[in-house]
């Protein structure tokens, strides 16, 4: 696949999938690179149009998504998606309006709960803390056995890669909080900050659509954070396989069973 590059995200898909000879594990071994390689929003509607044409999903385990969040996140569902197909889930997301942290989440196996911090400590952080818990609680009342993962605080520029000292300890009060908040509750705290900063604070995060559209992060942010909640998700909920290798003789056994056969090893 050396020309891939100048192929688009399907095309190369497709080229993988008809070498795999349309077999689900040898096609997800390399496809999720392809996925990662800086594919634009609608090569990816495109690609997961194209799967969805394909009987691949059908192979794969599901796994029923809820996905809140206090600021506007629209655009991250097509990455999201196509990402959990390439790294073996089976993903339907349910995808709710900001600020609905009250609908009902009921029969989810995983739900992702996506915080802008900066309102939340805009106010008093105790009211915060406790608006915060409130959230959490009402989920896990709601799907008692599902998965909830929160993201990390990701405060607005210029916290990246410099941070004042009042700043930081400003943050490091709001992070404690957040697990104060969360105790007890089985929460996963998604570590998104490194991704995100790594990616450059210009490219996730752009001032004005913050003011006036509310969106805490770009279309380029939203894939950086979808890739980081997808491989949680496969974490999480993908089953892995543990293996021991050694070498048995002298080792699980006292002797070499081709030179003393089996009846005279002691265990």
């Amino acid at each position: 696949m050396a020309d891939s590059r100048a192929q688009n995200l399907t095309e190369r898909l497709k080229l993988l999938w008809n070498e795999s000879q349309h077999h689900a594990s040898r096609f997800l071994h390399g496809a999720y690179r392809e996925a990662l390689s800086g594919s634009s929003s609608l090569e990816v509607a495109e690609a997961l149009a194209w799967l969805n044409s394909t009987n691949l999903r059908a192979a794969l385990r599901p796994l029923r998504v809820h996905l809140l969040a206090n600021f506007v996140t629209q655009g991250i569902q097509d990455p999201l998606e196509l990402l959990l197909i390439l790294l073996g889930l089976n993903p339907s997301i349910e995808h709710q309006p900001p600020y609905q942290f009250q609908a009902s989440v009921s029969g989810a196996d995983a739900v992702l709960l996506l915080v802008d911090f900066e309102k939340l400590r805009s106010t008093d952080q105790a009211a915060g803390n406790g608006l915060l818990g409130d959230w959490v609680k009402h989920l896990r009342d709601c799907a008692p056995r599902a998965k909830i993962l929160l993201s990390e605080p990701f405060f607005l520029p210029p916290i990246c890669p410099v941070v004042p000292e009042h700043e930081t300890a400003r943050r490091n009060q709001v992070e404690q909080g957040l697990i104060t908040a969360t105790e007890g509750l089985g929460v996963t705290v998604v570590r998104w900050r490194d991704p995100l900063c790594a990616a450059g604070v210009s490219f996730v995060h752009r001032s004005s659509y913050y003011v006036h559209y509310d969106q805490l992060l770009t279309r380029g942010g939203l894939g950086v954070a979808a890739n980081v909640l997808a491989r949680y998700l496969a974490v999480l909920f993908t089953p892995r396989k543990k293996v021991i290798c050694l070498d048995a003789d002298n080792t699980l056994w006292q002797g070499i069973v081709g030179e003393v056969g089996a009846d005279a090893l002691l265990y």
